[in-house]
């Protein structure tokens, strides 16, 4: 098996959980200046638009990790 296939293979396993944990550690700080979240979300994209993602469960997973991310990242800066 190719190298390109299998990481094709791999994108619909671990797409959304990678959305979910490179956006967490986007948004906490300090940690978000190296972290490429924003690259991270175009190419969900992409691969929601290639039928490889639902775009409804990249969006909710990005949600999801913008509100824990500052949420943590609050959490992080009060103590």
């Amino acid at each position: 098996m190719a190298l390109d296939a299998a990481l094709l293979e791999l994108v619909p396993r671990f797409g959304y959980a990678l959305v979910f944990i490179l956006g967490v550690l986007e948004a906490l700080p300090l940690v978000g200046i190296v972290v490429p979240g924003h690259a991270t979300l175009l190419l969900a994209g992409v691969a929601a638009s290639a039928g490889l993602l639902d775009i409804r469960l990249v969006i909710a997973s990005a949600l999801a990790a913008g509100i824990v991310g500052d949420a943590l990242g609050f959490y992080i800066s009060r103590r």
